[in-house]
């Protein structure tokens, strides 16, 4: 079972019947690097992060959450593993959410950990030692650090539909994951969209994140859900959230995708989003996402993979970098940290860059999350809207 169709998808921003099919199959080549090599650099560089054991989250309640591939951090584009990215950015990320099919949810009702993420166990299907090595220092440089691992997932249609999860210990089983594999919560990343979603899926999948919501709340357990505020028709657009929001707790986030291109998908931009999406959520519940920046020149951030399609140029690549720039990205966390919204959540474009992309973690980007995470931590936590 695997639901990883959101990772391609929500680099695009474009939906097809085909490409939710496309689900990545496996991120832990993303990093071009054998898991031999892997394995030997995170075990060396686990002594670096012991050094953060016991460190709480920096900057109060304003968070900064990475997706990452499978836990394992891409090393392509800074040289710099998760135990180096933390020592060096700590002020820059607070959670991680490995990111994509790291847990499965069986018709039976179960949850699963589908061995694919980092986790405390570093439980692999095949047994193999060298990749359960690397998802235990994985989850290691994370948990020392004080770092939350949220790692996604989806629900099958039947599984939706036949209310699967209201069978004895199904919800029991989801705890007992999250306890044995160490994960602080679970991202949700369902990206069902017609014509094979059918007209009654998003309603039972409300009923289904309040359940969700309500048994992880009582373990101290989270819950992030994608959605995509201004993408109609998808089962996380904007018809949709505000039953959503009704169904579940206060604490419940949504990440929003929309918020991926430095220009925005509707008149006004990403402000008008935010504004938007201030409306739809409590400022405690809402999570703008930002896509990761492109070195310039390299900018084929949404280029189709079904061929590949390098040229820019061409409107059938429809190639729509993410665009941002240091003033325009700086001018975004401003317009976050204003509308009173508490997290941002990057997507990280190096996991599946396309042919011609050659993605980029510039200081800028880094700073301005800093900042934001640095100026809450004397900031009093906005109210929860109405």
């Amino acid at each position: 079972f695997d639901r990883s169709v959101g990772c391609d998808n929500r680099r695009r921003g474009v939906f097809t019947t085909n490409t939710m099919r496309a689900h990545a199959t496996d991120r832990r080549n993303a990093t071009g690097a054998s898991w031999m090599a892997v394995a030997t650099a995170l075990r060396l560089a686990a002594l670096v992060a012991t050094l953060n054991a016991g460190a709480t989250a920096a900057g109060g309640s304003r968070r900064v959450s990475w997706f990452t591939s499978g836990g394992a951090w891409p090393i392509g584009t800074d040289g710099l593993n998760l135990s180096q990215w933390i020592t060096a950015h700590r002020g820059a990320i607070t959670g991680t959410m490995p990111c994509c099919g790291c847990w499965a949810a069986l018709n039976n009702g179960s949850f699963v950990n589908t061995g694919r993420c980092s986790s405390k166990t570093g439980y692999t299907p095949d047994g193999d030692p060298v990749r359960a090595a690397v998802h235990r220092a994985n989850w290691a440089a994370a948990a020392n650090a004080g770092i939350t691992l949220e790692p996604t997932g989806g629900f099958s249609v039947g599984f939706i539909l036949n209310g699967s999860w209201m069978q004895p210990g199904s919800l029991d089983s989801l705890v007992q994951m999250l306890q044995t594999e160490g994960w602080d919560g679970i991202g949700v990343d369902n990206e069902d969209y017609p014509p094979t979603m059918p007209p009654e899926l998003p309603a039972q999948f409300a009923n289904l994140l309040g359940n969700l919501s309500s048994a992880l709340a009582k373990a101290n357990r989270t819950l992030v859900v994608d959605i995509t505020s201004t993408w109609n028709s998808d089962i996380g657009g904007p018809q949709y959230i505000p039953g959503y929001k009704e169904r579940t707790p206060s604490h419940t986030r949504y990440m929003d995708m929309a918020e991926y291109f430095a220009d925005g998908h509707i008149p006004g931009g990403n402000k008008a989003q935010l504004a938007a999406l201030a409306k739809m959520l409590p400022l405690k519940m809402a999570v703008p996402g930002v896509g990761m920046p492109e070195t310039p020149g390299h900018e084929n951030a949404s280029c189709g993979w079904n061929p590949p399609c390098t040229n820019a140029s061409d409107p059938k690549c429809k190639c729509l970098n993410y665009g941002w720039n240091e003033t325009m990205f700086t001018q975004f966390v401003a317009d976050v940290e204003a509308a009173g919204m508490e997290e941002i959540a990057v997507w990280r474009e190096d996991m599946t860059p396309p042919s011609g992309t050659i993605p980029s973690i510039p200081d800028w980007f880094i700073n301005a999350l800093a900042d934001f995470v640095g100026r809450g931590a004397n900031v009093q936590s906005a109210p929860t809207q109405p």
